[in-house]
């Protein structure tokens, strides 16, 4: 049986050679765990920025293999996968918006925010969803995540950088170029560089 939601969350914050990535293998269940952290108040207050930027470099960065990432394409039914995605918006209310803080001076260049500071703006470079491996409906789901960040105070950079690579990489999503343009018309930052960042990406500038 997968070990319940605040044992699990102890073991995945706990020895990282002996945490929950060993002592519960990865499975659908892990869903609703994960789920449950995106909305959990009480993980700010029991561990460390740098201890929570490891934990979700562990579920979103597509580096680690097998690991939670990998969910995202395999465990579940579509609609679960969907609703999955879906859930990423409480990722950025939650966590990017407190954490992501480094100020924005040049969008090329990684955040200074520690471990959590790679998917601080390079999230949709490393997750393992894009638009060539993904449903209609998960696509749909990532877009209006994107679409969600790029409307907040302090994530745009993450759903430009996103919104660009979906917009031309292939195969393209179209619905990404108008999110663009959309914001681009009433952005929700002065940042020049951000709104020069946005503007490159409706034209396949992105880096």
């Amino acid at each position: 049986m997968p070990v319940e939601y605040v044992r699990w969350r102890k073991m995945l914050f706990g020895d990282r050679d002996t945490n929950a990535f060993d002592d519960d293998p990865v499975n659908d269940t892990w869903f609703d765990h994960i789920d449950k952290l995106l909305i959990d108040p009480d993980v700010h207050r029991l561990y460390s920025k740098e201890q929570i930027g490891q934990v979700l470099n562990r579920f979103y960065y597509n580096t680690y293999g097998d690991d939670a990432a990998y969910l995202y394409l395999n465990a579940g039914d579509d609609e679960r996968r969907i609703r999955a995605v879906g859930n990423m918006r409480y990722l950025y209310s939650n966590f990017f918006e407190r954490y992501c803080r480094s100020p924005i001076v040049d969008v090329g260049s990684l955040s200074q925010d520690g471990e959590i500071g790679d998917i601080c703006f390079m999230l949709w470079d490393v997750f393992v969803v894009c638009s060539a491996n993904s449903s209609p409906g998960m696509i749909a789901a990532a877009l209006a995540v994107m679409q969600h960040g790029i409307r907040s105070t302090n994530e745009h950079r993450i759903s430009i950088h996103g919104l660009g690579h979906w917009a031309w990489d292939p195969p393209k999503v179209p619905a990404a170029v108008d999110i663009l343009r959309e914001w681009l018309l009433n952005p929700t930052t002065s940042n020049a560089e951000l709104i020069d960042y946005a503007e490159h990406a409706m034209t396949a500038y992105i880096q």
